[in-house]
């Protein structure tokens, strides 16, 4: 593919190979339509082919052997990007000194924006070569490891990079702009991972210091969730213009070297939020993948609560639940976690904070570390459903989850804890229940019976009681630990 950057134009080859494993008489690819396509090749002879309302129809049913190739040569002005990576496409900026600065997001929009793929979040190629062409002294990058340099005419050169792993379609990203490369490697009980950064020149010091956070996080992530799941591409980060996107091996940065969210962040947590989130990424996204979009829970809640563990590690037990409170405000509950369109951020912050419920639930922590790392483990570059993730989790605990996971994912309103006192011979009563969106769910809850002392009980549908010895205006829910709303009848 080259780039023509003053007119904003690609124009370019892609060639996939495929596996047919069944009867077909059409392959189905998806390209946007307001690309050009001049011409299609099957195993390298022209071949017919119809592009309407954003799909490529080529006929294979004459093509008798299982393996073959397909190279569509196609030209034309990619969508440009209006809120990145949010409302993705192509991003055309200007550095400080007026030199172009170009990038592509497309998480959302989907691949095929810019080139023609199967765009399915299910189907993953295997690897991957780019092979991508731009006017000097712009250098690209992009996923994986850069293989060589070619020197072309006219001041072109041709950037050629390889990714060994499976990747998601919408993870494969360019970066053009003036960059320049420092390096640096960690080492781990798994080899040595090599780590790339790529920066604007007037950044470069500024850089070197801020991404200092890389190297501890990574060695934690690996503590908690195994390997980094991508030795073979190796690790890299990518100055852009716009915030950030995980793009697999090649994440893209653009929180301007502030620390939290551009600047924000709760008092005394000053990470980078951009290196931290999408890191986790690689694990929770990039390697353990999701089936389908509505599952696209599987990726930013294990990511957001890979956040709270990164604090709990490097700033303490408290604050770590001091920077969950300070997401918890975010929370809406206006739609089920589980939903094939996602309007809100719950999918980042209810789902953290179902999963540091889940963790209260259990009890355990060794359980529940365990958990976290044989996910990784178990489903290494691999794609997944909310049952697999939900299954495995309940086999490695010993429980029956079936009723928190419906209350939590597939249901928008948390349960509530219905709870009143009163006072026999006996001497104060708490009598309490859960009412929720499932008459099955019952989960077992931290409350104060003795002043200064949480306890457990385990309400469920039913009304219960228990001796409480403290005063009613001395009770409390462990609402640190649970993700719930109370109420008190009177």
């Amino acid at each position: 593919m080259e780039f023509f950057l003053d007119e904003k134009k690609i124009s370019g080859f892609n060639e996939s190979t495929f596996i047919k494993n069944c009867a077909s008489d059409t392959l189905i690819m998806d390209l946007s339509e307001n690309m050009i396509v001049d011409s299609i090749f099957l195993c390298n002879e022209k071949t017919e082919f119809l592009f309407k309302k954003n799909k490529l129809f080529i006929p294979i049913h004459h093509f008798t052997n299982n393996y073959f190739n397909v190279k569509i040569f196609y030209n034309g002005s990619p969508k440009i990007a209006k809120n990145p990576p949010w409302k993705g496409g192509f991003v055309y900026e200007r550095d400080n000194s007026n030199m172009h600065w170009v990038g592509v997001a497309c998480q959302n929009d989907g691949a095929s924006l810019w080139w023609p793929t199967i765009d399915d979040v299910s189907d993953e190629p295997d690897s991957l070569s780019v092979e991508m062409v731009v006017i000097e002294p712009y250098f690209l990058v992009s996923n994986g490891r850069l293989d060589s340099i070619v020197q072309l005419n006219n001041s072109r050169r041709k950037f050629c990079w390889s990714v060994s792993n499976p990747i998601n379609n919408y993870n494969v990203t360019f970066n053009i702009a003036n960059y320049v490369h420092f390096s640096d490697s960690l080492k781990t009980t798994y080899g040595k991972l090599d780590l790339d950064y790529y920066v604007l020149p007037s950044n470069l010091n500024k850089a070197k210091n801020h991404f200092s956070q890389v190297k501890p996080m990574l060695s934690f992530f690996e503590t908690k969730f195994g390997p980094f799941p991508f030795y073979e591409d190796g690790y890299k980060l990518v100055e852009t213009s716009y915030l950030g996107m995980e793009h697999q091996s090649c994440i893209s940065y653009g929180n301007q070297y502030k620390n939290g969210y551009l600047g924000l962040h709760p008092e005394n947590i000053d990470f980078d939020f951009i290196i931290i989130h999408e890191t986790a990424h690689e694990w929770w996204g990039n390697s353990l993948s999701m089936i389908n979009h509505k599952d696209m829970w599987i990726h930013e809640s294990f990511a957001t609560y890979a956040e709270a563990l990164y604090v709990e590690e490097f700033y303490g037990y408290q604050e770590m639940l001091n920077y969950l409170n300070y997401q918890k405000v975010k929370i809406k509950n206006k739609q089920p976690i589980i939903s094939s369109n996602h309007k809100t951020t719950d999918i980042y912050y209810k789902g953290t904070w179902v999963l540091h419920t889940l963790r209260s639930v259990l009890n355990n922590d060794r359980t529940w570390f365990s958990i976290l790392l044989n996910l990784q483990l178990e489903f290494k570059h691999k794609i997944v459903t909310t049952n697999d993730i939900t299954k495995y989790i309940e086999n490695l605990s010993g429980l029956n989850l079936e009723s928190f996971f419906f209350q939590y994912l597939f249901n928008s309103d948390l349960p509530v804890f219905d709870y009143f006192f009163d006072e026999n011979e006996d001497g104060m009563q708490l009598h309490y229940r859960w009412t929720s969106s499932d008459d099955d769910f019952s989960m077992p809850l931290l409350v104060t019976v003795y002043e200064s002392n949480f306890n457990w009980i385990y309400p469920t549908k039913d009304w219960k009681s228990t001796p409480v010895y403290i005063k009613p205006d001395k009770f409390k829910v462990a609402e640190n630990l649970f993700l719930l709303e109370t109420n008190l009848i009177k």
